[in-house]
């Protein structure tokens, strides 16, 4: 039986300091900071995928400048692999609204921006760091079905 990656989404978004937001998860018993993002739904294009993520996780707005790098990732040996898009962004607005916090509770604990210099020792993908630096961003296209058909 054939083994299929599962695709997954993260963001590297900026603020006007040009801080990069990132996430604290807990996970598997250990907390951890890591980059917003998650799996696609169903009919989701990759890019509606990564905004909705960073808005469920953190209740910000962003903006996806493109496409910054992508990784493949094995977290366990009986799971399939997942192929990570690394999308590059910038933090437009946080989210008022009570009803509308983040969803801190579940395995995420809190957000917050930090300096590419000061990144927490327990962040990870340490790999992702790669990415943080790299000047190109690949734009990234959502064809629509009429476009397929020309």
């Amino acid at each position: 039986m054939p083994v299929i990656p599962r695709i997954r989404v993260a963001a590297i978004v900026r603020n006007e300091r040009g801080q990069i937001l990132l996430v604290r998860h807990f996970h598997r018993g250990s907390p951890f900071w890591t980059l917003p993002g998650g799996a696609p739904n169903e009919m989701e294009t990759l890019d509606a995928a990564v905004v909705r993520e960073v808005l469920e996780e953190t209740r910000y707005h962003v903006t996806v400048d493109g496409v910054l790098g992508i990784g493949s990732l094995q977290t366990d040996r009986w799971e399939p692999p997942k192929v990570e898009v690394f999308f590059a962004g910038r933090l437009l607005e946080r989210e008022r609204d009570a009803a509308s916090s983040p969803r801190f509770g579940e395995s995420i604990m809190e957000a917050r921006c930090f300096d590419e210099a000061a990144l927490p020792a327990e962040f990870r993908p340490r790999e992702a760091v790669a990415f943080l630096n790299r000047g190109a961003v690949v734009p990234y296209l959502t064809l629509a079905p009429a476009e397929f058909e020309a």
